[in-house]
């Protein structure tokens, strides 16, 4: 058994030094939790982990102050979250996960949520098909531009939880759904889905279908090319059934909607009210 959880715990370099591990191979780790948790570096490259036997790589980068994060080669079959992962890094700006695998993955929740600095993800190798929670995924990513889930979902993967997935990702213009969202099946609760990224303009993919009756959050204004996407997205996804849920809408929200909009928009179980509860 061999347990690094913690082993660069508040570890300090000089602002121009780097961790890089990457002439390490360890196949026989057990436990990497927290491992560079408060670590004080300008750069992290990851060591050669190919385990079997790690589960968990919750919160590996916890408040570190890196910039750059590079995975150099990680595949671990048994490895189940990755809740956390990043959270909290203020100032990293790239993760290049490109040599990463997480395709046996249960849960993404917070994984990078409050990375306030990130602009470029590199995605992983292989989308997961067990992945059931996103829930604060990307919360508070603010510099973010596009969002590609596709890359960390397969179109067979049974999502439950997204509450909060994108919430003020003030700078997010486009997001690229996976297609398990079609599913009738799956129903999701959509708090804080859309709160703060009323630029949005850019939508690929299914709509999630509600758990129950939703409501866009007060604030956002979408533009006209939003409000097409997201009536295109309804449109493709399962109907929901009227008399259990439907999705509430304000004019101050879409102040560009159309008529023919709106039409459609009822047609996909939207309601037009006159103000948001």
């Amino acid at each position: 058994v061999i347990n690094i959880s913690y082993a660069f715990y508040e570890a300090t370099l000089y602002d121009s030094d780097t961790i890089d591990l990457s002439e390490l191979s360890l196949p026989k780790v057990t436990a990497i939790s927290n491992l560079f948790q408060n670590t004080k570096a300008n750069k992290i490259i990851m060591p050669s982990l190919n385990s079997t036997a790690i589960v968990s790589a919750t919160e590996l980068f916890l408040f570190s102050s890196a910039k750059e994060i590079y995975f150099n080669g990680f595949t671990a079959e048994a490895l189940k979250s990755t809740k956390g992962m990043f959270r909290s890094c203020s100032n990293v700006t790239t993760i290049d996960m490109s040599a990463a695998n997480f395709k046996d993955c249960e849960s993404f929740e917070l994984m990078f949520s409050y990375c306030q600095k990130l602009t470029q993800i590199k995605y992983p190798i292989t989308p997961s098909d067990k992945v059931t929670s996103l829930s604060y995924m990307f919360n508070e990513c603010r510099q973010l531009k596009e969002i590609d889930l596709t890359k960390f979902v397969s179109k067979d993967a049974k999502i439950s939880n997204i509450t909060n997935i994108f919430n003020n990702c003030s700078q997010l213009r486009k997001i690229i759904m996976p297609e398990c969202f079609n599913s009738s099946y799956y129903k999701h609760n959509l708090i804080n889905v859309f709160s703060g990224i009323a630029g949005l303009i850019d939508w690929e993919g299914p709509f999630p279908t509600p758990a129950s009756s939703f409501s866009f959050p007060l604030g956002p204004s979408f533009n006209p090319q939003m409000i097409e996407k997201i009536i295109d997205a309804l449109e493709r996804t399962p109907k929901i059934n009227q008399t259990q849920c439907y999705v509430r809408f304000t004019e101050s929200q879409f102040p560009n909607i159309t008529e023919a909009q709106k039409q459609r928009a009822l047609a996909v179980n939207w309601r037009l009210t006159d103000k948001s509860s």
